[in-house]
C-alpha cells in the first residue's frame, strides 16, 4: 500500500480516468433513459412528463455538465484509492467498487428513503445504478493500471 502523502497527481492515469468517466456517464444516461428505467425513475421520483418537458425547455446543459464533473470527481477519487492499494486486475477494481458503493453510496441512498420519503423501489433503482457505475469505473481503471 502506498501512503496517501506519496501519491502524486502525475501518477494517476488521466486517460483511464477520462475513459472511465465517459463510460460511466453514458451508462447513467442510458440507465435513466426511456430505453431502460427512465419511466420508472420518473414515477418513483414523482416527476411528471410536464415537469420533465419544462426542465428540457429551460435547458439542462448546466445539469449535464455538473453531473459530468461529479462523475469525474468520483472517478478521480476511485483512481486515487486504487493508486494507494495493490491492484491485481479487474477483480480488485470490482471489489473496491463494491465497498465504495456499500460504504458511501448505498448508505446515502438509505438516508433518502428514511428522511426524504423515497421508496425502497427508488432505492433499488438508484443503488443498482450506482453499484454498476462503480463497477464500470473500477474495471476500466484496474485494466489500465
Amino acid at each position: 500500500m502506498i501512503p496517501f502523502t506519496q501519491i502524486a497527481f502525475g501518477s494517476i492515469n488521466w486517460s483511464a480516468v477520462l475513459v472511465a468517466t465517459l463510460a460511466a456517464y453514458v451508462f447513467g444516461a442510458l440507465w435513466y433513459s426511456p430505453l431502460l428505467f427512465g419511466k420508472l425513475w420518473m414515477k418513483q421520483s414523482a416527476v411528471t412528463k410536464a415537469n420533465a418537458e419544462k426542465a428540457k425547455a429551460k435547458g439542462m446543459t448546466v445539469s449535464y455538465v455538473l453531473q459530468f464533473v461529479a462523475t469525474l470527481v468520483t472517478t478521480f477519487v476511485f483512481a486515487m484509492i486504487l493508486e494507494m492499494n495493490i491492484v491485481e486486475g479487474v477483480k480488485t477494481g470490482l471489489i473496491i467498487g463494491f465497498y465504495i458503493w456499500l460504504g458511501f453510496s448505498a448508505t446515502s441512498s438509505v438516508g433518502a428513503v428514511l428522511w426524504d420519503k423515497k421508496s425502497w423501489s427508488w432505492f433499488s433503482l438508484c443503488a443498482s445504478n450506482s453499484l454498476l457505475t462503480l463497477w464500470i469505473i473500477g474495471a476500466i481503471l484496474a485494466l489500465w493500471q
